[in-house]
């Protein structure tokens, strides 16, 4: 884990009190927190995941966001390294997408 994320709890009454979904324990963990803690981003790749969010007034971002942000906010000196991490432990992103995520962490594409 990164050294400026912050792993927290959530309870199982949080996760139950949401509208009936098919999505993944981690999924609905993410939203229950962000419901419950009010005016957070939730981290969410899913799109499934992403629309019942939405559906419920919470802002969503993914994982390409989170990074360019935190290079912005100089939280991480590059991106490039940790997407070329991501995409070797199984992070599916295309060519153009890759170019476009360096493009707004303002690092040149290969």
């Amino acid at each position: 884990m990164l050294s400026w994320m912050e792993q927290v709890a959530v309870s199982r009454a949080m996760v139950e009190n949401l509208p009936s979904n098919r999505l993944g324990s981690a999924e609905r963990a993410v939203i229950a927190y962000a419901q419950g803690q009010g005016g957070l981003l939730a981290g969410l790749d899913d799109l499934r995941a992403r629309q019942l969010a939405e559906s419920m007034g919470i802002r969503v971002i993914g994982t390409l966001g989170i990074l360019v942000r935190a290079k912005q906010a100089g939280l991480i000196g590059t991106v490039r390294p940790l997407l070329d991490q991501i995409i070797n432990q199984g992070f599916r992103l295309g060519p153009e997408l890759y170019r476009d995520v360096l493009r707004l962490a303002d690092e040149e594409a290969p």
